[in-house]
């Protein structure tokens, strides 16, 4: 008797109720919208979707992208999108941009409805991706990251600072920031170097340090960039970092870094930061350099020969006798081709010829800038957050 009771609920359970019961493949445009939009198992509304497409059923097409907007379940929605794309029509595609333009669609649906429109009809993304992207704050990140992507694959550089917006957003996680870096990149925004500026304090070091190396060859003038630099130099825990500072400072040095590139030449511990300071107080270096050039040279630390050598060099340049002892030290300490350096550079102090020695200024990638030199006019962002934490377009 059980297990009679046990089959009569199996085949209850089993034996479809809805008017939809049978193959849906056999059923009307009509009826597959009623199976879609009514039916209790979401599969079967999968299913209806996708037929609606292979049919053709172009009178379903507003309740497919009401399936989106509606449905609970999310692959009913990309099921939905799928059908539309298929259908092709010019009535599908503009459903599939109010899909991609529904903030209360599923982020997951609203990608595919992007990359069906992207896929099928670019055109079609022109007007809308900026404002869809103008949520980014509450967009799920591969999402947003997609939209940044294709806004760049359609050049459509007028929204480019847009990227520099969601750049500059420290309340983003790394990713999202780098991917819109890179479009800033792509678009070579004019107000690049501020987005590399605000990568300066990210936990990422390697971000960092890319963004020591984009304000170098950022092109913008010193007065933009080297304020920036320096507070990287001097606050920045990783040796990378200060090295690429450095390494970019060669191009915006002026004479008012001495302090701190004496600072550096001193204390610097990472050996590429290190030789990086080297060559910018060769470069900007005075009379005032000599006693940080002494004080290194009077040392023990294990510093690199070729670094070693172009500050003898320089103290020839500078032709101050105050040096020889700094020199004798070094010479009683090593050995090799910096005792050999060390011992014709003392010759040249005592014989009193320094100035007229053998060490011309080296030639390096130091480009030295005037401070006085005015900063240029820049642009500012035409957008911004409003209070909800959504862009606005401020010259709209």
């Amino acid at each position: 008797m059980t297990r009679s009771l046990i089959w009569i609920g199996f085949m209850v359970l089993t034996v479809p109720t809805a008017a939809w019961a049978g193959k849906l493949d056999k059923k009307s445009c009509e009826e597959l919208v009623e199976v879609m939009t009514t039916a209790g198992d979401e599969d079967d509304r999968a299913d209806a979707a996708e037929l609606l497409g292979e049919k053709g059923c172009s009178d379903a097409i507003g309740a497919l992208a009401e399936a989106c907007a509606t449905d609970e379940d999310n692959e009913v929605c990309k099921t939905a999108v799928d059908a539309l794309a298929e259908l092709g029509s010019g009535d599908a595609l503009d459903a599939l941009q109010t899909v991609l333009l529904n903030n209360e669609v599923d982020d997951g649906c609203r990608k595919k409805a992007l990359n069906k429109l992207f896929s099928d009809a670019p055109e079609r993304v022109d007007g809308v991706v900026h404002e869809v992207l103008g949520h980014y704050r509450s967009l799920d990140q591969g999402f947003a990251i997609r939209l940044l992507e294709v806004l760049v694959a359609r050049d459509l550089r007028q929204y480019g600072d847009l990227t520099v917006l969601i750049t500059t957003d420290r309340t983003l996680k790394t990713k999202l920031r780098k991917k819109a870096l890179k479009a800033a990149e792509d678009f070579s925004h004019p107000l690049l170097h501020d987005a590399y500026i605000s990568l300066l304090d990210d936990k990422d070091k390697k971000l960092r340090v890319e963004a020591c190396e984009g304000l170098g060859r950022s092109g913008m003038p010193s007065s933009v960039v080297a304020p920036a630099l320096e507070q990287a130099v001097r606050t920045d825990e990783k040796g990378d970092v200060r090295a690429a500072a450095l390494k970019a400072l060669k191009l915006h040095a002026h004479a008012d870094l001495l302090p701190l590139i004496h600072a550096e030449v001193l204390t610097e511990k990472h050996m590429i930061a290190w030789y990086h300071a080297v060559e910018l107080l060769i470069a900007v270096g005075d009379e005032t350099s000599l006693d940080t050039i002494h004080q290194v040279l009077l040392r023990d630390d294990n510093l690199t020969d070729e670094g070693v050598i172009a500050l003898v060099h320089m103290l020839v340049r500078i032709g101050d006798p105050s040096s020889i002892h700094a020199l004798q030290s070094l010479e009683a300490r090593v050995t090799g081709t910096v005792d050999r350096e060390a011992v014709i550079a003392r010759e040249y102090l005592e014989s009193g010829q320094a100035q007229a020695g053998p060490y011309e200024p080296p030639v390096t990638d130091v480009i030295v800038w005037t401070v006085s030199d005015p900063a240029p006019p820049l642009p500012t962002l035409a957008v911004q957050l409003d209070a909800n934490g959504i862009v606005i377009w401020i010259d709209e």
